[in-house]
């Protein structure tokens, strides 16, 4: 009898050491939304009228003079990953969705460490993972930067895309009997707006780095089109940005301890963002009706979402339950972490975190 119980434990290790099984995949979606339409849009082929043009709606707001219906059949570009053998499966597929210059390489920590890989720690609990590039990132399609890929787009993609998860109609995705949204930043943003247009889309949401308090200082954002900057986004359409300097990267998404090698890695990595997505609704945050539960976790440096600071941090995560008047809603201030938590020594803590958090909601 003994012999089988540690022949068991000595499994239970082994599984819980072992990689997921993680495959590419890609859906076909058709979305509709309703985008804005911004007032004298620069002429696309001119860098300098589109690094104005941005400058001018980040200092004074942009130029909205309405809206417009819009369609698209686009790929959205993903990593599916199953538990391990031998870890009991729970039937939860959690839906990762980035911020903006990132990639689903995010959720796996760049492949650079375990200590940086929710889909690892996740799938080692139990879970199924679907990191996604959100429309124009990644391997997804990058349509017209301005006009398409706007905040209202990337609803009406993840909507559609929840849809194929849901039914099963996806060949590579088992269908889950529950769908947990896990979001970072913008991506964070997205899934607020999502629970307001389709709020029985997702069974429970876990947002890291947002709040209901967003600051973006004007001379922060040191952003530049990218194929004007960088060899390897060369033929990019101009309207997508991206950071010119590792400096300016590095001071709004890291801060207390972290490692200057990931921050150097993250760098060389950097997607995307396009002039469409800052300025059209998206980091605009909406009340929703959504009824389910709600975990928030943010670090107290967090440059855009606690700027003012760790001792203002706790009361603007808070104040951030006024978005889910109807939900059960939860926070946690992550002590000593800037706006990339996952990426930094806060990385185990937050996993933890949420995943101790899923454990009683689910």
């Amino acid at each position: 009898m003994r012999s089988a119980l540690v022949f068991v434990e000595l499994l239970g290790l082994f599984a819980a050491g072992a990689a997921a099984a993680c495959s590419p995949v890609v859906f076909t979606v058709t979305f509709e939304s309703e985008n804005v339409v911004f007032g004298n849009p620069p002429d696309p082929n001119n860098a300098t009228a589109i690094k104005e043009f941005f400058n001018t709606s980040l200092t004074e707001g942009p130029n909205i003079v309405g809206t417009q219906p819009t369609s698209q059949t686009v790929e959205i570009s993903g990593r599916y990953c199953s538990p391990p053998v031998g870890v009991k499966q729970i039937g939860v597929l959690q839906l990762l969705v980035h911020g903006i210059t990132y990639t689903k390489d995010l959720w796996s920590g760049f492949g650079l460490s375990d200590e940086y890989d929710w889909e690892h720690f996740a799938t080692s609990k139990g879970y199924h993972t679907l990191a996604i590039d959100r429309l124009g990132h990644g391997q997804s399609t990058k349509p017209e930067p301005l006009a398409v890929t706007q905040g209202p787009a990337h609803v009406s993609v993840l909507h559609e895309l929840i849809q194929q998860i849901r039914s099963g109609s996806h060949p590579e995705i088992v269908e889950p009997e529950k769908l947990v949204y896990i979001g970072h930043s913008y991506g964070s943003a997205m899934g607020n707006r999502l629970s307001f247009a389709h709020p029985a889309d997702v069974d429970v949401y876990v947002l890291t780095g947002y709040s209901d308090t967003v600051n973006v200082p004007v001379d922060a954002l040191d952003l530049d089109p990218a194929a004007a900057v960088l060899p390897r986004f060369a033929g990019l359409p101009l309207g997508y940005f991206t950071f010119e300097s590792q400096s300016a990267r590095t001071r709004v998404f890291y801060d207390g301890p972290f490692d200057p090698a990931v921050a150097a890695h993250d760098f060389e990595v950097q997607d995307t963002v396009s002039v469409g997505e800052l300025f059209s609704p998206g980091l605009d945050r909406v009340v929703t009706s959504f009824t389910g539960p709600v975990f928030l976790i943010t670090g107290d440096k967090d440059f855009f979402f606690c700027s003012d600071g760790p001792p203002a941090c706790d009361a603007v995560l808070s104040g951030t339950a006024r978005l889910y008047p109807d939900a059960r809603f939860e926070y946690e201030v992550v002590k000593n972490a800037g706006h990339l938590l996952t990426t930094q020594k806060s990385s185990r803590k937050v996993f933890q975190s949420a995943h101790k958090w899923l454990s009683r909601v689910l």
